[in-house]
């Protein structure tokens, strides 16, 4: 199982993978919020070994800001976007 936490911003994202075991994989991955920047996520992820039925996803709902990522990793079964209250 991976854990995959992104902080979004206005024009940058910054994501991390932790392992089962809270170990960071690889370094943290900043995109650009495009989608090309999703496009590049989702990469990285494949490239660590995170498929969508092994990864559960946190990040924060930032209004539009989360629009690209949100979008893109509409395909993983375990994503949580917390809405704005």
């Amino acid at each position: 199982m991976f854990y995959i936490g992104i902080d979004i911003a206005k024009n940058t994202h910054e994501a991390a993978i932790l392992s089962d075991s809270g170990d960071l994989v690889g370094s943290t991955l900043k995109v650009a919020n495009t989608t090309t920047g999703a496009q590049k996520l989702l990469d990285c992820l494949a490239k660590a070994g995170v498929l969508i039925d092994n990864a559960v996803i946190g990040m924060e709902a930032t209004g539009h800001f989360s629009g690209s990522p949100k979008i893109a990793l509409s395909v993983f079964h375990r994503t949580c976007i917390p809405e704005l209250m």
